[in-house]
Parts: structure tokens; sequence; C-alpha cells
């Protein structure tokens, strides 16, 4: 009898040991960049691999970089200086054409295993910081796999610059994108192109904070300036409002978040951020305003806007409740974690929720066309997501059907459930191999008992 329940004891044993070693198959991807061989046209390559994107070469047209590593390349990360426009990568004598949406980091998934590649320079000054190289698998949560900005986005976030996202939207962007999975578009009314290493800060924010669509990033420089009215001096207001009315209509979006209309402390380059904003809200409509806009993506008339620090309609975000998909965090907690990467601001910023300029939870609703708010603790109060539109229903929003703007997210999932598919395909491969092991061993056993019964 003892005998009996030792090989019972055996066979569970052997089985929970199956079980756990099914559910801990190890599917991340090593970086192995350290093992790359990089021959460039000309020069050392040694920057390119450094792992800092603050060390970079500069390339012309026709220059080649090639990249071999005897490990097996899988995937592969490119971090550029800024946009280079479209570029060519060879892989098996194949061509395929790359940088169409101007991601600065950008990752690349090869369809199987390869030795070598190479990066054909198709424009002159194009920099390269960095290329890393993965193994198959999961790659690191750092590597950013981002996405073409949206279709059309629930939310548009309108900053004047890199890092007023978080530091006056507060956890707009961890709440709405990252927990709820909205789709939130941030466009940048001024760019850091003339601080090479500002990008790269909102870039890995962004990303920190749960966003996967790439921003789009004006052509405007970012000027400072002390007044509403230093701001014209510097910058084309007409220009602005076009602007303005373009991304409105380009996204046509449910809810838009502007800065407050003061410049929060009396920043100039807040101030025409948001007074072009309010004036292009009343424009986007009419489809005879700016008619190349309108032409191209159809009028829109935003059904929800809110600005910060705005005294009429007030609404206080609670930016402090714990989101599951970031471990608990709060919103107001990824925010801060989305500014440490701004190293380049700290010293003069933070992020904050106590009364004054700098509350990130206060807003006031600027401009509704579908009601006041009386919950007064949702951007959304009131709005129907597109999600949300039935297919009956989507003769109702203006120029054509939603299917373009799920076609991103239909891949995302789609990717998602062939990485789950792999890894429920691996598990059961080891428990197909191991289980006549098992039941050979526990027959074994058995055999074993009644002959030494006999």
């Amino acid at each position: 009898m003892k005998k009996i329940i030792l090989c019972i004891f055996a066979l569970f044993f052997l089985m929970s040991s199956i079980n756990a070693f099914a559910t801990q198959v190890d599917t991340s991807a090593e970086d192995i960049t350290a093992f790359n061989n990089v021959v460039i046209s000309g020069g050392s390559s040694y920057n390119l691999c450094d792992e800092n994107k603050f060390t970079k070469i500069v390339f012309n047209k026709g220059d080649k970089i090639k990249v071999s590593n005897e490990k097996g390349i899988k995937s592969i990360y490119i971090i550029w200086d800024q946009p280079v426009g479209e570029w060519d990568l060879t892989i098996d004598n194949k061509v395929t054409t790359y940088g169409k949406y101007g991601f600065i980091h950008e990752y690349i998934e090869f369809d199987k295993i390869e030795d070598e590649f190479i990066v054909n320079i198709t424009s002159d000054n194009s920099i390269v910081c960095d290329i890393y190289a993965f193994s198959d698998g999961e790659v690191p949560s750092w590597v950013q796999k981002w996405q073409p900005p949206y279709e059309r986005a629930d939310m548009l976030l309108y900053p004047t610059h890199a890092d007023d996202e978080m530091i006056f939207f507060g956890g707009t962007i961890p709440y709405y994108a990252g927990e709820l999975g909205l789709k939130v578009q941030v466009v940048y009314m001024t760019n850091h192109w003339g601080e090479p290493y500002r990008p790269h800060e909102m870039l890995d924010a962004l990303w920190g904070m749960g966003d996967t669509a790439y921003p789009v990033i004006s052509e405007f420089p970012d000027i400072y300036s002390l007044s509403l009215d230093h701001a014209k001096t510097v910058y084309n207001y007409n220009d602005l409002v076009e602007f303005a009315v373009e991304i409105i209509r380009r996204f046509k979006p449910m809810v838009i978040i502007g800065h407050d209309l003061n410049g929060e402390y009396g920043h100039g380059g807040h101030m025409i951020c948001s007074h072009t904003l309010v004036d292009a809200l009343e424009l986007s409509g009419e489809a005879e305003n700016y008619p190349n806009s309108s032409q191209k993506y159809g009028a829109w008339d935003v059904p929800k806007t809110y600005l910060h620090l705005y005294e009429e309609n007030k609404i206080s975000m609670n930016w402090d409740i714990p989101l599951s998909n970031f471990d608990g965090k709060t919103a107001f907690e990824m925010a801060e974690y989305g500014f440490s990467f701004h190293k380049s601001q700290q010293q003069w910023y933070s992020v904050k929720k106590t009364p004054g300029v700098y509350d990130c939870q206060a807003f006031g609703l600027y401009r509704t066309t579908v009601g006041a708010d009386i919950d007064k603790n949702d951007f959304f109060e009131n709005v129907t997501l597109y999600e949300e539109i039935k297919p009956e229903d989507e003769s109702n929003v203006p120029d054509g059907s939603l299917s373009e703007s799920t076609i991103d997210d239909i891949s995302i999932e789609n990717n998602s459930a062939c990485v789950s598919e792999k890894i429920s395909y691996t598990s059961q491969f080891y428990i197909f191999l191991l289980l006549p092991l098992t039941i050979l061993a526990a027959s074994a056993i058995l055999l074993s008992i009644k002959r030494k019964n006999k």
C-alpha cells in the first residue's frame, strides 16, 4: 500500500513539474547588440553599438551600414537623431523601404532569423545614434514599438512643448491611454530639433506612460516668449490657427485638452497655443474655412474642449486612483515617472497637483456641443467613443466610415493573439513531449511493484 501511495505521489510530482516547466518557458528576446559586427562607409562604427542616444554618426546618401551577428537577428531597433525620410533595408538581397512615418525610434521585426542586414542611406545628413539587435522572442519593454498616428482620436492633447503634457495635463495620458486604452493623440505646437536630446526624452516619456501612437510634431521651432503680444511677433498667428484647424480635422477628436489662456505662468508660447486653438474650434466645423484641409480631411466640430486652469465650468481630475496596468501606481505617479525622462528640464519644473498655476488636476470645460458636465470627474462625460459607435450610426460621423481608424488596433490585437498562441503552442509541445515519459515512468514503477509482490 505504501508503494502505491508513493507511486501516486511520484506521478503527481512529475505532472506538477511538467506544468511548472511549461508555464515557465522563457519567451524573452536577448539583447545581442554587443555581438554586432558593424561595417560602415568609412570611419568607426563604435558609436552605433554603445547604447547611448547622444553619441552619433552622420551619414550621407549612398552610405551603407552592414550589420552581421552570429547569434541570429530577429528584430532591430534604430535610434535616429531626427527624421531622415524614407530609407531602405536590405535582407537576403530583398530591399524594403522604411521611414514613411518619420519615427526616430524605429522598431523592425524580421520575418525570420537573419545573420545580416544592410541599412541603405538615401538622403544626406542622416544621423544614426544607435542600432540594437535582438534574438527571437519578446523584446524588452523599453523598446518602443510605435504605431502611426491615429486616423481618428478619442482625445487630442495639444501641448506647446515636450514635457507640458505631464507638467500641466498630469495623468491624462497614463489614465486615458495607458489604463483605459483610448486613442489619445499628442500633437506638439513646437519642435525641439534644435535641442537634439529633447525629442528622445519626449518619446521615452510618452512610451513610459502607455502611449503607443507616434506624436505629431509641428514645423514651428520652440522660441521662448514672455507674452502673447511678443509671441505674435515670432510666430505667424494665422499659420498657427491653420495648423490647429488641420489637426482638428485630421484626427476628428471627441475631446481636446489645451493650455491655459493665460499661459500658466505667463509663457507666451502657451498663450498663443491656446488662443489659436480656441480660434480654430470656431473655424474647423465649416468647410469654407481653410479649404485645403477641409478637402483633405473634411470639416469637424469638436464635441468637447477643456483648457488647463479655465475658470468656468471647472473640473478637478482625480489622478490618485491606482491603475491596474501600471502595477497599482496612480496616474499622478505615472506622470511623475514620465517627467523623469525629461532630464534636461528637471532643474526648472516638476509635476504638481497643489493649487496654483502648476496644478495638473485643474481644468475647465471651455466649449461643448454635448451639454454641460454634471459629475465633473471625466473628460468624456456625455461623449460617445468611436469604439462605441455602432456600424449603422457611422453615417453620422463626418467624412466616411470608421474602418480606417480601427486597422492599427486590429493589427495590434492580432499580433498579441499570435504571441499568446506561440506561447500556448510552446507549452503544449513540452506537455506532449513529457507526458508519455511520465506515463512510461509510472508504468515502470507499477510493474516493479507487481513483480515484487509475486
